[in-house]
């Protein structure tokens, strides 16, 4: 998946040269994205069970996305329901704007994100989803969303919005190490 959306990039900027970036530095105003970066959707799903390294290919994610062009910064800004869906009435779609503003150049990371809408009377959890679901939208080529958890619970919360699932090129699974792999791993730490 990463190799296509590389080889995407590089098609669209074969010949120009880009400048120098840093995942330090952040810029106070956005620099235009280039039209060919704003029909890009980079939004993927993680499923897999704890351990299998979710949030470490999300990081991983960042710096090839930068480095390749996709994402100006890379970073890897991760949220829990708490820090989303609001206490009260319109309080969940500033929470959820000013997460998507802060991770805006890189990745919006949310892990059990089953956690963000609670069933169909969830009325802040639906906020919620909404709220990213258009954020989505309007931040092609300028944001990667990526939500992580349990493939049976994942697949419920991405029916939650009609529009939700769509926003998705891809749900990637992450099974489990076996226990050969995991003694080599070890072995070699």
């Amino acid at each position: 998946y990463l190799h296509d959306k590389i080889a995407e990039a590089a098609y669209h900027r074969r010949g120009a040269t880009a400048p120098p970036r840093s995942p330090d530095c952040q810029r106070l105003v956005p620099a235009p994205v280039p039209a060919w970066r704003d029909r890009l959707k980079l939004h993927v799903v993680f499923q897999g069970k704890p351990g299998t390294g979710k949030t470490t290919v999300a990081h991983l994610m960042g710096d090839l996305y930068r480095d390749a062009g996709l994402l100006d910064v890379g970073h890897v800004v991760k949220v829990p329901r708490g820090d989303l869906v609001g206490e009260y009435g319109g309080h969940t779609a500033p929470r959820v704007q000013a997460a998507v503003n802060q991770a805006r150049g890189g990745i919006l990371f949310i892990d059990e994100a089953y956690e963000l809408c609670q069933g169909d009377n969830d009325a802040f959890g639906l906020e919620a989803v909404a709220t990213l679901t258009d954020a989505m939208s309007t931040n092609d080529g300028r944001l990667a969303v990526v939500l992580a958890g349990y493939p049976d619970d994942m697949k419920r919360f991405l029916a939650t919005n009609d529009g939700l699932e769509r926003r998705f090129n891809e749900i990637l699974t992450l099974d489990d190490y076996a226990p050969a792999e995991l003694e080599t791993i070890l072995r070699a730490h």
